[in-house]
């Protein structure tokens, strides 16, 4: 690969382009340095990963450019990954639960409980 950050900014840069390797089998250095160059042509772009294709997305947040993606990803249990100049995202998929209640026992039902024994405690006494 070509790139020799120079900066501390460029080595986290390339550091998140390469992290993409880790989600997909057959990206090429080709691939992550032409992701680098192209935040490092503006600090308002930024890149959109999903399971079968990268987004460049200019600095006015227009698609500029989409990469198939040829490789099966592996380990791609979100819904996409953003590239910015400094920082790297992963937007998990939405949680979605059945119904109201089971988060409540899980999260509240206790709180209920004990509420309910201190009420009865109070008439008892």
């Amino acid at each position: 690969m070509a790139i020799k950050p120079r900066t501390y900014n460029e080595a986290k840069r390339l550091f998140n382009c390469m992290s993409l390797k880790k989600y997909f089998d057959r990206m090429t250095d080709d691939v992550v340095e032409e992701l680098y160059c192209f935040l490092s042509e503006n600090e308002g772009t930024n890149i959109r990963v999903f399971p079968h294709h990268i987004v460049l997305i200019d600095a006015n947040h227009n698609p500029v450019r989409t990469i198939k993606y040829k490789g099966a990803p592996k380990g791609f249990n979100f819904k996409f990954i953003t590239l910015t100049c400094n920082d790297f995202f992963i937007t998990p998929f939405p949680t979605t639960y059945a119904s109201s209640s089971s988060s409540v026992g899980d999260y509240g039902g206790s709180s209920g409980n004990n509420n309910n024994n201190n009420n009865n405690n109070n008439n008892n006494g």
